[in-house]
């Protein structure tokens, strides 16, 4: 009930960015002084609905949650966009709207376009925080099923491909107990257009690979593992978290892929905890 009030408070605007394209957001500044800007980027093929559960942290932080072009009510993604020019994407919407620097919050490809981010703007950011997302770059095995995905989904449409990751998305315990925040997802998927998807898909296959950019990495981090994650988990994004210098590693119960959505009152304490240590 109190997210559904927070989300009612706000109206999904969109902007214009330099190539021309409209991009979508919500935006929150915070009335307090001196607090940072979290700019939360979705995963795939999500939008910035599966960060409703952090409304609340409007009173803590300025808060941004764009729609990535082709997803949610954004303009059509670019043909052959990368991790690169997803990131850039969030860079011109933070230069449209005068916004200097930023906290980057990003879920799975939102964590992998994060990287992206460090390395081509890194004076943007004060903070990281990688939910559910691996640095490495997929293996030859997962970039062909990727690959395989990508032609498929052109030919059957969205809807098989919400019900393949409604398993592999959510703890068992989110799926028995948290059906609506399931069917909430599923919905977002089956809204996803095709040929987002596919983009998505092949831009991901295409990662850059940021193992060795781990140890180099001089920003405050922090890194949020679901226990029941079966495609990011825990142990190996604790073993990222330990190649970062003087990262926070938490891990969230009774939490899969989508931890924020899944966790948000476990997910919301380790932010601000994390913003006020």
């Amino acid at each position: 009930m109190a997210v559904a009030i927070f989300a009612r408070r706000f109206v999904l605007k969109s902007i214009q960015l330099a190539d021309g394209r409209k991009m979508s957001f919500l935006h929150h500044v915070c009335e307090k002084e001196d607090v940072p800007t979290i700019v939360f980027v979705h995963g795939f093929p999500l939008d910035h609905s599966m960060w409703m559960g952090q409304m609340p942290l409007l009173e803590q932080a300025s808060l941004l949650m764009p729609d990535l072009f082709g997803f949610g009510a954004s303009d059509p993604i670019a043909e052959g966009a990368s991790m690169s020019s997803m990131a850039d994407d969030v860079a011109g919407l933070l230069e449209r709207l005068g916004i200097e620097k930023v906290i980057w919050c990003g879920l799975s490809m939102g964590g992998y376009i994060g990287w992206e981010f460090v390395r081509n703007h890194e004076r943007k950011l004060e903070g990281l925080i990688c939910c559910n997302t691996r640095a490495s770059a997929d293996d030859e095995s997962t970039a062909r099923a990727r690959r395989f995905a990508a032609s498929q989904v052109m030919k059957t449409g969205a809807g098989p491909v919400a019900e393949v990751m409604r398993g592999k998305l959510f703890s068992d315990s989110t799926i028995m107990e948290k059906p609506e925040v399931v069917d909430s997802i599923i919905k977002v998927i089956c809204n996803s257009a095709p040929e987002t998807i596919a983009a998505a898909q092949i831009a991901m296959s295409q990662r850059n690979d940021f193992l060795g950019l781990l140890s180099e990495i001089n920003i405050r981090t922090l890194v949020i593992a679901g226990s029941e994650d079966p495609i990011t988990t825990a142990s190996e994004m604790q073993r990222m978290s330990f190649e970062i210098r003087g990262a926070t590693f938490v891990e969230l119960s009774k939490a899969g892929h989508m931890s924020p959505l899944e966790q948000p009152l476990l997910f919301n304490r380790a932010l601000i905890h994390w913003l006020n240590f």
